[in-house]
């Protein structure tokens, strides 16, 4: 009975476990670099993007019923923002094929469903 119990403790805490044990190995791997403030602060920013995306994903889930692609979206915005800041002139041709390729990913949804 003891062990069932600790089975069923081990499953509903297993991903938060992995996760200490990543940041372990990390940490010994890198020779304590990985755990530094400033390296914390760099993941926790690059991941923050596709959290706030997949928050807002779910809300949409929920309420409409529809699934979207979260990689394919944030690709196409970063392409789109990563054009507009290279080529400085020509942000119009930018923000129309930005409102283009979300129209037709509308049309796409409409005619699928």
């Amino acid at each position: 009975m003891h062990e069932n119990k600790f089975a069923a403790i081990f499953k509903q805490n297993a991903i938060w476990l992995v996760f200490i044990l990543e940041i372990i190995i990390f940490a010994i791997a890198n020779e304590g670099t990985f755990t530094t403030q400033r390296n914390l602060i760099n993941i926790s920013r690059q991941v923050s993007y596709y959290g706030i995306a997949s928050i807002g994903m779910t809300f949409v889930i929920l309420i409409a019923g529809i699934d979207l692609s979260i990689g394919s979206i944030i690709t196409l915005i970063l392409k789109e923002l990563l054009g507009i800041r290279v080529n400085k002139m020509k942000y119009l041709i930018y923000a129309l094929s930005g409102f283009f390729a979300g129209l037709a990913r509308c049309k796409e949804l409409l005619l699928v469903s």
